[in-house]
């Protein structure tokens, strides 16, 4: 947001930060009106495609907002932009991106909604991390 080249993209691409005190009714207000919205559930890049170690923001939202998670996992091989590589630190390869779309989660299936909402986040975070754990431990599926 401070950088000039960065600050116009993101605010062309729609992006809300995640430090403003209206965070939650802005993306709310925005899947209640269908749009999509993006969010890295570990808050920022791995250095390990299972060490996963997830935040509570994608559970807050879904549950708050009312609206499923549709998980999407990308899989870059060779493996670039990792955390702590510099953008210019690129692979001797051209990287391959495989983009997939899971199912759709409906939170309200996979936890107890009568629980109070901070246990509700927490338990549909360990859900989402060990559903993605899941995933990722299997072959990549290639289109067709």
């Amino acid at each position: 947001w401070k950088h000039p080249a960065t600050a116009i993209i993101a605010r062309i691409a729609g992006y809300i930060p995640n430090n403003t005190d209206s965070f939650i009714e802005l993306v709310t207000k925005k899947l209640k009106n269908n749009e999509s919205i993006l969010i890295f559930p570990e808050g920022t890049r791995n250095n390990h495609d299972l060490e996963l170690n997830f935040k509570r923001g994608a559970a807050n939202i879904a549950i708050i907002a009312q609206r499923p998670i549709i998980p999407i996992t990308i899989h870059c091989r060779p493996r670039t932009l990792q955390k702590n590589e510099r953008w210019y630190q690129i692979p001797k390869t051209p990287p391959h991106f495989i983009i997939e779309v899971l199912e759709p989660i409906f939170y309200e299936h996979v936890i107890d909604t009568q629980k109070p909402r901070t246990i509700q986040y927490r338990h549909l975070t360990k859900y989402l991390k060990a559903r993605y754990k899941q995933t990722l431990s299997q072959p990549i599926r290639t289109p067709t």
